[in-house]
């Protein structure tokens, strides 16, 4: 009896512990998804995507900013070629979470030159940046229905004040992703 006893604690203990290491890292595939891997939100997002302006520097003329964003991607930091990966990767990732902001116009955030921002660390490449619709880009469009969105657009700073105060209460852990995504989309679709 006892070994029975001893087996009952001994076999579940052994199938979990075995299954503790099975489980995905971040960037694993899921499903054909990659767990850090945006896509664009409509046609015309990834339109955005592919013909954005990426640079240093803030944008010549009269821009709108529409947020920041972060672009990560796993990468093996001790390697050249894993961090030139890893840089790309996250640029992209960066590229299309601001073209689905309705940017034309991507400042990566850091210092020196534009392939030498961001961080690479514990296996994953980071990248900041701000997203920005130039006053050329004509009107900008709804995610979800693609049609025009409201023409009067607000002062820059009340906006980006707005976006700034909500991703503060997200910081903060007073609001989950998904309240804030809601929140962030009421702001940019109803700018007064």
């Amino acid at each position: 009896m006892p070994a029975r006893r001893w087996l009952a604690l001994i076999v579940p203990s052994l199938l979990l512990a075995g299954c503790a290491g099975s489980g995905p890292d971040l960037g694993t595939n899921i499903g054909g998804l990659y767990l850090f891997s945006a896509s664009p939100a409509s046609e015309e997002a990834a339109r955005r995507a592919e013909q954005m302006e990426i640079g240093v520097e803030l944008p010549a003329g009269d821009a709108i900013d529409t947020g920041r964003r972060r672009g990560i991607a796993s990468a093996d930091c001790r390697r050249d070629e894993g961090r030139q990966a890893g840089y790309e990767e996250a640029l992209q990732e960066l590229t299309i979470k601001v073209a689905n902001d309705g940017a034309d116009y991507l400042q990566v955030l850091g210092n020196g030159p534009l392939e030498s921002r961001g961080s690479c660390r514990d296996g994953y490449y980071r990248l900041n940046g701000r997203g920005f619709r130039t006053a050329d880009a004509g009107p900008a469009t709804s995610a979800d229905t693609g049609e025009p969105a409201d023409a009067a657009a607000p002062e820059p700073g009340s906006l980006t004040a707005r976006l700034e105060e909500i991703e503060a209460l997200r910081d903060r852990g007073l609001i989950n992703r998904d309240e804030y995504e809601q929140l962030r989309q009421h702001i940019l679709s109803n700018p007064e």
